[in-house]
């Protein structure tokens, strides 16, 4: 009770803030406080000098630096060759990736993604060409497609193709 009581002084009684809000700050003849300046930082650029096997990226004043991926060559593909690699690969009960055939051009799409351009390297080698990913297209004794292997950092995965009826 008794903090509700200061508490309700407190919010009706503007006598004091009125006072000191009319005679204002104390008067002094002393400079006023400096004023603080905010801190600039310069920026420039200038092109690093890695070799040209190592690609450098600059962020928030950090260098980064990776291995350079291989320039990759596509090659044409046999239409034989891009019907027997389409169809749907499963990695589980929740992933299943398809590649498909769509105006002239091979794609892969994995369950809930868009889908991505593959360009080929060799009858059996493919890649993404949106990112360092590649995929090997794993076939039998009698040349039927069976499953791919996806190369992706530094991880391998198998994807066995289902099936169609």
């Amino acid at each position: 009770m008794k903090l509700l009581r200061n508490w309700l002084i407190c919010l009706f009684s503007t006598a004091p803030l009125v006072a000191a809000a009319a005679t204002g700050p104390p008067a002094t003849t002393a400079d006023p406080p400096p004023v603080k300046k905010r801190r600039t930082v310069q920026r420039s650029y200038r092109a690093p000098q890695w070799p040209p096997s190592l690609g450098a990226h600059d962020q928030n004043g950090r260098t980064f630096s990776a291995p350079r991926i291989k320039d990759a060559i596509d090659i044409n593909l046999d239409g034989a060759l891009i019907d027997s690699m389409l169809g749907d690969y499963d990695a589980g009960p929740a992933i299943r990736m398809t590649i498909s055939w769509d105006a002239g051009r091979v794609f892969s799409q994995l369950t809930g993604q868009p889908k991505f351009e593959l360009g080929a390297l060799s009858d059996t080698e493919l890649y993404l060409k949106q990112w360092n990913a590649q995929l090997t297209v794993v076939r039998d004794s009698s040349g039927k497609v069976t499953g791919v292997i996806s190369h992706q950092n530094g991880t391998d995965r198998e994807w066995p193709k289902l099936e169609t009826p």
